[in-house]
């Protein structure tokens, strides 16, 4: 009798497990109620910067561009599709998240200038992906990201402020800052004036 060899599974496949466990462990935790507005805004940002340390992963593996909407309300992501960018829904990870109540959200996009990837023939850097999707009138502003995460491991760099006042009638801000690519830090203060010129404030 012949043994069949017992495939197991690949260390790309076990990352992708890995990542997957992390980010609904994460949700877990988050779904407990708040016990204020600062945590509240922290859990929020917490949760964006989880599932994006995941969709960093997945679309280096499975080589795909993601990309990621923030308005007022809350956020959603897309995927790059024949030069179309569409809303994931079949996937509860990359569900639509909303903002904890009465926040003001405030972004900043910094310039991520030249994209490393460009040297590279037959790569898609984050400048080639913008040239290459659809900006015309089928592609409103609903449907375009203004984050891009693309296969070459390259983010657009931006800086997220969520802004509130707590039980205590102070004012706080959550931040939550991403570089080129794809590092997060998240920082938290009392705040006694909104942020500058440079952020944009989102609005429905």
């Amino acid at each position: 009798m012949v043994r069949r060899p017992v495939r197991g599974f690949s260390l790309v496949e076990l990352l992708v497990v890995i990542a997957i466990v992390g980010v609904m462990a994460a949700a877990v935790t988050l779904s407990l109620r708040p016990a204020s507005v600062r945590e509240s805004m922290d859990k929020a940002l917490l949760r964006l910067s989880s599932v994006m340390q995941l969709a960093l992963d997945e679309a280096q593996i499975q080589g795909r561009e993601l990309g990621l909407r923030l308005d007022s309300k809350g956020y959603g992501w897309l995927v790059l599709t024949e030069g179309q960018w569409l809303p994931i829904t079949d996937d509860v990870v990359y569900a639509d998240r909303g903002w904890p109540e009465d926040v003001q959200v405030y972004l900043k996009l910094e310039n991520f200038g030249f994209s490393r990837d460009d040297e590279r023939q037959g790569g898609l850097g984050l400048s080639h992906i913008m040239a290459s999707a659809d900006t015309g009138e089928e592609q409103d502003q609903q449907t375009t990201p203004q984050v891009i995460i693309s296969s070459s491991g390259e983010v657009t760099p931006f800086q997220l402020i969520l802004v509130a006042d707590d039980v205590d009638g102070e004012a706080w801000y959550a931040r939550l800052s991403v570089d080129f690519t794809g590092s997060v830090e998240q920082t938290r203060a009392r705040t006694e004036r909104l942020p500058t010129s440079d952020f944009q404030v989102l609005v429905p």
